[in-house]
């Protein structure tokens, strides 16, 4: 699996592959994945719907029982400043 990261999005790559095999929930998916930042939040594409990376790390971790367990992996943010 390989993300292309358009916007310096900051997050754990071993993190979002597992949150990204998650949500597909056995669908198929491209092995690429492109995030961009629609609106200030960085997204990505999986299984035909754009989801916010933080969003998506987030479902997993409550999925999983994980929520506040690591609070570097607890905020994702975009990198670019607002104008």
């Amino acid at each position: 699996m390989k993300f292309i990261n358009n916007c310096d999005c900051i997050y754990s790559f071993i993190e979002l592959e597992k949150a990204v095999i998650w949500f597909a929930n056995g669908l198929k998916y491209k092995p690429v994945f492109t995030i961009w930042l629609d609106r200030f939040y960085p997204k990505i594409w999986v299984c035909c719907q754009g989801i916010r990376v933080h969003r998506i790390l987030g479902m997993y971790k409550e999925k999983n029982g994980f929520i506040g367990a690591t609070p570097e992996l607890a905020c994702i943010k975009a990198l670019k400043e607002v104008i």
